[in-house]
């Protein structure tokens, strides 16, 4: 069994942060709190009411979790390495670290690479582990620098499928229907519904497959930001039908993956955006991947990818997967032309 497990949640680079164990994330120009955030505090699958992590993770586990603060960061190396020790020694399951910056990062790395010829580490977290090692790791040359990515090319067309509800994917769906996108609302208060599913998935597929036949590329969404009025009578319609709430953004998802499993069939499109993170994960297992390969950078935590699939009409598909809110308001025409 591993010796202790570490948390890393921060992620700078994506305004992410972690300050005296509260989790803050960046909307607009501003940092809010997560039980603050405009979009995150009332997420329509996922509300976070607790930004506060040792809390949230308490409610989830009952192992003892201690905090690497901001403060503890700025002690000297020797120091810092006998308080994770010391964190351990004292019975502590799961030590969490502070993140603000780069620096942060950095240290962390150096840390966790030292402390694992000691311990049995099983790391938990976000990207931010990631960030963590790679930039140490980098430092003291035990892996090369990234390798540069060219440009791939424009597609003619591209499918976007978003689940999401955040602001900033709003204003990337209005800003690509201003340079020519087609924009195609779910009814998902229906597609929750078993019954009648299979209908709203019909009558969207055939008014995108019109607009792809006219050349066109298409957004089909299944909200434009948090206000939509589509929210409130999905949430009926779950009440309605009895379901559990928290089942919502899988089943609308994985709708959503029918859909696109239909269009790709019909068309043979070879580029696809997907858009929000229960509908990246649930809609891209109706395609048959196992797999993503880094083709380019687009944007942090939002890359193209080639795909592998057991499925020869998807393998080799060219998917975009990025969070709510990730990436510039014409991240979606960055996708479509194969640009940074």
């Amino acid at each position: 069994a591993p010796s202790c497990g570490v948390l890393v949640q921060g992620v700078p680079i994506l305004g992410r942060y972690i300050v005296f164990g509260n989790h803050f994330t960046v909307y607009g120009d501003d940092r809010y709190r997560l039980d603050r955030h405009p979009v995150m505090s009332r997420h329509p699958i996922t509300p976070m009411d607790e930004g506060d992590l040792r809390i949230h993770f308490g409610r989830q586990s009952s192992k003892k979790l201690k905090l690497v603060d901001l403060v503890h960061l700025s002690e000297p190396d020797e120091a810092l390495s006998k308080r994770f020790d010391r964190y351990i020694d004292n019975g502590n399951d799961i030590v969490m670290f502070d993140t603000l910056d780069d620096d942060h990062l950095m240290r962390i790395g150096e840390l966790l690479h030292k402390k694992s010829a000691e311990h049995k580490i099983f790391a938990l977290g976000s990207s931010g582990f990631e960030y963590a090692m790679a930039r140490y790791w980098r430092r003291e040359g035990i892996v090369s620098e990234p390798r540069t990515f060219g440009p791939v090319g424009a597609e003619n067309q591209l499918i976007v499928m978003s689940g999401s509800a955040a602001a900033n994917t709003a204003e990337q769906i209005n800003y690509a229907v201003t340079q020519g996108f087609v924009s195609i609302p779910l009814h998902t208060d229906r597609l929750v519904n078993e019954k009648i599913a299979g209908e709203e998935r019909n009558r969207v597929s055939a008014i995108a497959l019109q607009a792809l036949t006219e050349g066109k590329s298409i957004i089909v969404s299944a909200t434009i930001g948090p206000d939509d009025p589509i929210i409130t009578r999905t949430r009926d319609a779950i009440d309605q039908l009895g379901m559990d709430p928290s089942e919502t953004g899988t089943r609308i998802a994985t709708q959503q993956g029918l859909i696109l499993r239909e269009l790709l069939g019909q068309t043979g499109i070879g580029r696809i955006c997907v858009a929000g993170g229960d509908t990246c994960s649930y809609s891209l297992r109706q395609l048959d991947i196992h797999s993503l390969k880094l083709r380019m950078p687009i944007a942090p935590a939002a890359p193209l990818c080639d795909t592998a699939s057991d499925n020869p009409a998807f393998d080799g598909l060219q998917v975009a997967s990025k969070g709510g809110q990730i990436g510039a308001p014409h991240y979606f025409l960055q996708v479509r032309d194969g640009r940074v």
